[in-house]
């Protein structure tokens, strides 16, 4: 089993562009997860979107493709 420092990202900066080209399909299935009523659900969509922000590091692009889908309390 490989070691894995606790705060290394899951997804390979070479895996980057693979995410970009998906985040459209990506960005819609997190956003509709976040409306599910089970807290864990939302808890791993919030992980997921560290995740892929820490991949993309594309402000904008993160902003467009996720926080604009959200609502406020979301």
């Amino acid at each position: 089993m490989q070691d894995q420092q606790p705060d290394a990202p899951i997804l390979k900066p070479s895996e980057g562009q693979q995410l970009i080209e998906n985040l459209q399909c990506t960005s819609d299935v997190l956003a509709s997860l976040m409306g599910n009523q089970n807290a864990d659900v939302r808890k791993s969509v919030v992980f997921c979107l560290v995740e892929i922000h820490s991949v993309i590091s594309d402000d904008a692009l993160f902003q467009e493709c996720f926080l604009d889908k959200l609502n406020q309390s979301q």
